[in-house]
């Protein structure tokens, strides 16, 4: 795959590579489907050859039987042949494509999911969007080009040379004359459209696989997206996308308007030529009129191009072809016969691909001996999860060496040394399917029993048996229907399943209350005995008994030893981190923490309006009161997401047209532009009949002048051709551009404002809405230009045809007009077979598209549990599912093809037939309006109240998580909410963010229902900053403004001094590139802890009215966690009403109020002293079991 930046645009592969997977019955298959294609291409020459006969015998009609032997010979055999033929033909190669192009699939993807980390962290078109981007759309190419292009390439070959033989042997001189002028003027045609086509094709299927990676970004990361307010900014992302791939799609439809033009213009040309030159040969060397026409005829048969297939083909085979420096799949490779598990790190040095200028490890040197517990520990950033992904040969060291029982990592065999290996990392990955189907990727042949064995032991058993389906139940894409507990507890479960040698640990209970971590603490003890395991965390509770503890500091191993051993120099490192988060667990650090200022913010300023008597206002733009409705707001409701709901053969043309009513007069200029284009043929046909007429019946003497005229009067058509081409792709082009462009804006914005219930949906996946949104704008195309182009240009030649008819002889055009129904069926049938499998193509593969998705996604976890293969594996038969139902598919619209032209077929005969009989006789011849009164934003106080509110999650409704929970959180004051993993605390603030509506109950801002505020305006006023943080593909600085406020620009001061609050000026400064760092695909090239501080400090800069924290310290070390908590609330929390989720106790220990959460309802509530003081209360005993 080629990044979009390199020079790999334009590139082009022989045309044999598009069939480089093809098996012994697909090649058995395109055996038969070129000769069926050979012998189809060879009936439209005998046809010419039949035609010219019939010309000479109407030429001399004297003999009746003559006439009807010349009209009707050897018709019903060639009617015959080329109705089986054209079946064969169709079949064979629709099942060869379907067959191909899943191969090509499972190849592609499991060629990505085999390629090392450098490549995922270096590469912009390898993120998960682009890459089914790829597999969605451009396959769809190749098996458009095998389907389709293949056999009608094969075909017409074979009509040429049939026809240069015939032509040959019918008027050798003629054909030399014509083919020694038509040949060159052919070949600089069609190198020239052949190029531009190439660069255009490729440069479109790169900025449409950059509107998939947007796509694919905002709808996997919905929550943080809508939350920031940053759904116009995604939408304006993807138009940005959309419209380079629009224009590069315009400049294609202009260059093959020009091109055809052109081609009509030569044709015509040789026409005229052949018109004028074959005068002359029946004149001087006895040819017949006949003899003349059927050269004519032969030669007018074009090649099409496939240059669009072989160009996505080019990038896909690159990426097939390209073999990993560190390859899972390799076969090569030590397998050691029995492993002890001793590991060593000796001089390591390290900085990552993408940030080659900077050293993450710097000759670092450790050694984990066997059946020995090893922990990590020191500041976000300094190295540890970096030591983790070196283990598991993510990456290999810039140089030393790491080294596993005495050998070195690169000599084993790579997929066996991931095999002893469990992780559990900071933010588990989870895929989409079933808790069963995510335990088995830890072990294959696991059984139910030891499954629920497993869960037993990390706690997860109670939760999993509430479900109705049990093990059965899907998680929902990035596992977005389980609380981060529970995915830990799972991800926790599957490394036990796996059974490693060496287990790592990497903030593997970060999620987890601190009642749950003990817990599963006692477990991982256990599970870990005799096994080598290395502890990554930030909690100096969880690993005082490991064996040996590392302080890490900036890549650098600054101390090593025992917890008894480090503990007693008290001016070491570790003992530092053991006071200060003794200290933050012991004091109420409420007064040192939170400085309460009585003065007003500049956006309580702003937000306070002047003194009035009234506060009605009409201004729709800034109002905050909308009808009370559903989530979406009424423009972005007007029609649900027709788009994605309906196939593009279900739309009407009226309802395109809609879509952008100010280009019907640029339509109607292009339907006139493609009625003069039918009209040409039904005057191409005249002006032959014409000619013919002349070629019969002029005298020599005047032969040669009528004859040059006509010549002219070709090349004069063939002009007329080519303007009117060019206009009429181009008009048609650009209509049909925006028209695509209007769409996919319209329906990726509709999605992005759905509520958050839709995206539970296990259709509505990103793969699957993704592989949709770039699959079906080639045929909203189509259904929108092509269908107006082909119905106008008909049409004209329809009735153009009719009215030459009808004033030439009234009584045979009425005859041929009977064949006209036939004509369309045929048309019909053909554009029926080609857009429907096509159509259903790509409607079957959105399931398979978003497994792909979810696959790249997680390709970290999938290296780690060496489940690539079996994922690939399952993509296959998964495609291979879908391809019986594609091949019946083709087969019913191949006959049905064949038959149509049985019926075409024979009307020809039987009009040749009827006008021989008539010359015998003598008689031939397709802003959101607020009404009513609304409030201008006042100053917020910030009042928060939850009355009785029972919810359920849409997809879970047998899981009731809230029930009947009262809560109030007066103005500028901060709640604590603490309990157990899965007790509901998440869900409260995805209700305050009104990502779902209470099914019971009330929610209230300020006294008024949120269900009446308008959604943008409320979560306007709210910041977020979630458990596992999301950052988009950009740089930091981009990631912090992400959080702007509508309207709002910001100074570099601002954003560094929300950066220094929220702890992270120090990283980035550190960084080469600074705040222009970029952090890939979901913050993949910084760690969790710095991801937590650019997401805070994103907040922070958003400066919002009501503040949520979801565990947003979780992935800090106690130092940092202070220090940020510091900066956030110092400056957010005055005068601002702020809810706490955490775990941590120590994180709401200085705030006003905290709410103990059970069981989905606020079991006790108070200020921290009022609880401590309940014996056996329930924040007591969590209090105690920290201690």
């Amino acid at each position: 795959m080629a990044d979009s930046s390199n020079g790999g645009i334009g590139g082009r592969v022989p045309l044999h590579k598009m069939f480089a997977l093809a098996d012994r019955k697909d090649v058995a298959l395109m055996a038969i489907g070129s000769a069926a294609a050979v012998v189809r291409g060879v009936s439209a020459p005998l046809m010419a050859l039949l035609f010219g006969d019939v010309v000479d015998a109407f030429g001399d009609s004297s003999d009746s039987s003559l006439v009807y032997v010349a009209a009707s010979k050897n018709f019903d055999i060639i009617v015959e042949d080329v109705t089986y033929i054209t079946q064969e033909n169709v079949s064979c190669w629709t099942l060869t494509g379907e067959r191909q192009v899943a191969q090509i699939r499972t190849l592609y993807l499991k060629t990505i999911l085999r390629q090392d980390m450098a490549f995922f962290d270096t590469h912009q078109s390898a993120s998960a969007g682009e890459c089914v981007a790829r597999i969605s759309g451009d396959t769809t190419l190749i098996q458009e080009a095998i389907v389709e292009k293949v056999g009608r390439f094969i075909q017409l070959v074979s009509t040429f040379l049939t026809g240069l033989v015939l032509a040959l042997s019918r008027g050798w001189l003629l054909t030399v004359v014509v083919m020694a002028s038509i040949f060159p003027l052919m070949f600089i045609a069609l190198s020239v459209l052949s190029r531009s086509m190439s660069v255009l094709s490729a440069r479109a299927q790169a900025a449409n696989a950059e509107a998939a990676s947007v796509a694919e970004q905002t709808i996997g990361d919905i929550r943080t997206v809508v939350s920031f307010g940053g759904e116009r900014r995604a939408v304006d992302k993807y138009n940005h996308a959309i419209e380079a791939c629009c224009k590069s799609e315009l400049y294609m439809d202009a260059v093959v308007g020009g091109g055809s033009g052109l081609f009509q213009l030569v044709l015509f040309s040789t026409c005229g030529l052949a018109i004028w030159f074959g005068s002359t040969l029946i004149i001087k060397k006895g040819y017949s009129a006949g003899t003349v026409v059927s050269v004519m005829t032969i030669i007018m048969n074009a090649t099409p191009s496939i240059e669009a297939a072989r160009v996505v083909t080019y990038r896909m085979f690159e990426t097939i072809q390209r073999k990993p420096q560190i390859d899972a799949d390799a076969e090569s490779g030590l397998v050691l016969g029995k492993l002890r598990g001793d590991v060593d790190l000796r001089n390591v040095y390290f900085c990552y691909p993408a940030r080659s200028e900077q050293m993450v490890l710097e000759d670092f040197s450790l050694r984990l001996p066997a059946g020995t517990t090893t922990a990590l520990v020191g500041e976000s950033g300094s190295g540890k999860s970096t030591v983790v992904s070196l283990l598991q040969r993510f990456y290999d060291p810039d140089s030393g060496q790491i080294m596993l029982d005495g050998v070195d990592l690169k000599q084993l065999k790579l997929s066996w040394v991931r095999m002893q290996i469990g992780l559990v990392s900071q933010e588990p990955a989870l895929f989409t399917s079933t808790i069963r189907e995510n335990l088995a990727y830890g072990k294959r042949d696991a059984t139910e029993n030891e499954m629920w064995k497993v869960l037993e032991l990390v706690n997860a058993d109670t939760f999993i048996y509430q479900l109705p389906k049990g093990l059965d139940t899907i998680v929902g894409e990035h596992a977005k229907d389980l609380s981060g507990g529970q995915k830990q507890r799972i991800a926790i479960a599957r490394s036990i399943l796996k059974d490693p040698k060496i287990l790592i640990l990497d903030e593997a209970t970060s999620a987890l209350d601190v009642e749950s971590e003990k817990s599963i603490q006692v477990t991982l003890e256990k599970i870990m005995w005799e096994r080598t395991s290395l502890i990554v965390s930030h909690r100096l509770s969880t690993i005082r008994n490991a064996d040996a503890i590392v302080v890490v500091h900036r890549g650098k191993l600054v101390e090593h030893g025992s917890h008894a051993k480090l503990s007693k120099d008290r001016n070491g490192a570790y003992s530092h981190l053991i006071r200060l988060q003794e200290n933050v667990q012991r004091k109420d650090v409420h007064d040192s923490i939170v400085t309460r200022q009585p003065q007003t913010s500049d956006m309580d300023r702003s937000l306070t309006p002047p003194c009035s008597s009234s506060i009605l206002s009409l201004d729709g733009d800034d109002s905050m009161i909308g009808l009370a409705s559903p989530l979406l707001d009424d423009d972005k409701r007007r029609a649900e997401a027709a788009v994605l709901k309906t196939s593009p053969k279900e739309e009407s043309l009226r309802t395109l047209i809609c879509f952008r009513k100010v280009d019907v007069p640029v339509v109607l200029f292009g339907c006139l532009a493609a009625a003069l284009r039918g009209v040409l043929l039904p005057a191409l046909g005249m002006l032959i009949a014409s000619s013919i007429s002349t070629l019969q019946h002029q005298p020599p003497s005047e032969l040669g002048r009528h004859a040059a005229f006509y010549a002219q009067m070709f090349v004069a058509l063939g002009t007329a051709s080519l303007i009117v081409s060019l206009v009429k792709h181009y008009i048609f082009g650009l209509a049909g551009a925006r028209v695509v462009q209007r769409v996919r804006s319209i329906s990726f914005d509709r999605v992005v404002h759905n509520e958050i219930g839709w995206f539970d949906e296990p259709s509505h996946t990103s793969g699957a809405i993704g592989a949709r949104l770039t699959g079906d704008a080639m045929s909203i195309k189509r259904v929108f230009g092509d269908v107006l182009e082909v119905l106008a240009e008909d049409m004209a030649t329809v009735v153009a045809g009719l009215a030459i008819g009808m004033v030439a002889n009234w009584k045979l055009a009425s005859i041929f007009s009977s064949i006209i129904p036939c004509m369309v069926l045929e048309s019909y049938a053909q554009m029926k077979f080609l857009t429907e499998s096509v159509r259903s193509g790509k409607e079957r593969y959105e399931e398979a598209g978003s497994m792909a998705n979810d696959a790249i996604s997680n390709v970290r976890t999938l290296a780690s549990l060496c489940m690539q293969s079996t994922m690939a594996e399952s993509y296959k038969n998964k495609c291979h599912a879908l391809k019986a139902l594609a091949v019946r598919q083709g087969i019913t619209s191949a006959a049905a093809y064949g038959l149509a032209s049985i019926l075409v077929n024979c009307f020809h005969g039987a009009c040749f037939f009827v006008g021989a009989m008539f010359v015998q006789q003598g008689a031939a011849t397709t802003d959101e309006v607020f009404t009513g009164t609304t409030l201008q934003p006042h100053a917020v106080r910030g009042e928060v109240e939850l009355r009785n509110v029972s919810f359920r999650y849409p997809m879970r409704r047998h899981l009731q998580v809230l029930r009947g929970m009262y809560l109030t959180i007066p103005p500028g004051k901060t709640l604590g909410l603490v309990g157990q993993s899965g007790s509901g605390k998440s869900t409260i603030i995805a209700l305050l963010e009104r990502f779902y509506d209470p099914d019971h109950g009330v929610i209230t801002l300020d006294g008024m229902d949120l269900r009446m505020l308008k959604v943008s305006w409320l979560r306007q006023q709210m910041g977020l900053v979630a458990q596992e943080p999301v950052l988009h593909n950009g740089s930091i600085w981009e990631n912090i403004v992400y959080g702007a406020q509508a309207g709002m620009s910001y100074s570099w001061e601002e954003v560094v001094a929300a950066a220094d609050a929220a702890g992270a000026h120090g990283f980035i400064s550190s960084l080469p590139s600074g705040y222009d760092t970029r952090v890939g695909p979901r913050g993949v090239r910084l760690s969790g802890g710095q991801k937590q501080r650019v997401a805070i400090a994103r907040v922070v800069l958003r400066d919002p009215r009501i503040v949520l924290l979801d565990e947003a310290t979780s992935a800090l070390d106690t130092e940092s966690e202070c220090a940020v908590m510091r900066g956030v609330l110092g400056r957010l929390a005055n005068k601002r009403t702020c809810v706490i989720v955490a775990h941590r106790l120590a994180t709401v220990a200085a705030v006003d109020k905290i709410a103990v959460v059970r069981d989905g309802i606020i079991a006790e509530q108070g200020r921290l002293e009022d609880l401590l003081r309940l014996t056996g209360g329930l924040y007591t005993s969590l209090v105690n079991s920290t201690t």
